[in-house]
């Protein structure tokens, strides 16, 4: 759902930053503002999937996005997508006796599509900045992500700030990316999700 919001407020704004008109970017934010947290009000009320999609929908609507032929499409993760993602963190992580090689070019794309928003570092790292209300919110999920750590015994390097937390990881063995990264990287998506 972040991510149907995200692309809605990226679209609507889309043209008036080609454009670099600062009057219309700043209607469009403060209109697309708006229309979010009327989603985000009725997301908290509505207690079936279908009630949150039907919110969705009518923000979409309400930002004029869906059926106007001069806004880029909004389009949710295909099911396929959904399914890779999910299965990726069912799995568990697998201790690196060293030896391997770092995950490199198109299998290192491949993993990174399965893991909504975390951005790849020169090929070394992955990171994800996740945002709360507060700093009790933040620490919470830091301590459910150390648990979930020990669990899997991968450790991530965790930074914590007010109302955010950002978290960075990969193989230490080896000194670069492998698949464990990505299926911890899929389990603390699920953390924050939950």
């Amino acid at each position: 759902m972040d991510y149907l919001l995200f692309s809605a407020w990226q679209s609507l704004c889309a043209d008036a930053i080609e454009e670099f008109d600062p009057e219309k970017l700043f209607v469009r934010i403060r209109d697309a503002e708006a229309a979010v947290l009327r989603c985000a009000k009725q997301l908290k009320n509505s207690t079936t999937e279908d009630d949150k999609r039907l919110a969705i929908v009518d923000t979409l609507k309400s930002l004029r996005l869906l059926g106007s032929p001069y806004r880029r499409a909004v389009t949710p993760p295909d099911a396929r997508m959904m399914a890779v993602m999910s299965d990726l963190a069912t799995r568990t992580c697998v201790s690196c006796r060293g030896g391997v090689p770092p995950l490199k070019g198109e299998e290192l794309a491949s993993l990174q599509k399965q893991v909504d928003g975390w951005n790849v570092i020169e090929e070394h790292h992955i990171t994800k900045a996740f945002k709360f209300p507060n700093f009790r919110e933040a620490l919470k999920f830091v301590t459910r992500v150390g648990e979930l750590a020990e669990e899997q015994g991968h450790h991530p390097d965790i930074f914590l700030v007010w109302g955010k937390v950002e978290i960075t990881t990969w193989t230490h063995k080896i000194n670069g990316l492998t698949e464990s990264d990505f299926i911890l990287a899929a389990k603390i998506d699920q953390l924050y999700k939950s």
